[in-house]
């Protein structure tokens, strides 16, 4: 079984989103979590039969309560790896992300202490955000917000 899998059994997808226990994984570069590690076990081995998508919304919604540190982090990722995969033609299930999610999430963002993020995690958030305007998730109003262009 998946590490995804598990996570869906155990209840845990806020842990596996977020990397936490036995879903961490290492990205050697950083000494961090991996979240496309985490993505990629999601893509390739949960999106073409067990509607992913459900849990990945349900992950998400939990995260947007959630008070650790890096659920911005991981909520802003999933939302931008998601876009860019079925854009890119390597996910077929579509994905409507309700108006309210999509405004929870925006809350949780102007909640969120930008300033208390690494570096790394700021310019994550900037390259998340790009993604989904791009791909017509949020305003381009949005982005200026966060002195984006």
């Amino acid at each position: 079984m998946d590490l995804f899998q598990q996570a869906i059994l155990n209840n845990e997808i806020p842990d596996f989103m977020l990397g936490k226990g036995a879903y961490f994984s290492l990205m050697r570069e950083r000494d961090i979590h991996d979240y496309y590690n985490n993505w990629v076990q999601v893509v390739l081995n949960s999106l073409a039969t067990n509607n992913a998508m459900f849990y990945i919304e349900k992950g998400i919604t939990d995260l947007v309560k959630s008070d650790e540190k890096n659920a911005i982090v991981a909520i802003m990722l999933y939302l931008a790896y998601y876009h860019r995969f079925y854009n890119e033609g390597k996910i077929k299930e579509e994905w409507n992300i309700p108006n309210s999610l999509k405004e929870a999430v925006k809350g949780k963002l102007f909640g969120t202490n930008i300033d208390s993020l690494n570096s790394h995690e700021q310019n994550t958030l900037k390259s998340c955000i790009k993604t989904l305007v791009k791909h017509n998730v949020f305003s381009s109003d949005f982005a200026s917000e966060f002195e984006i262009e």
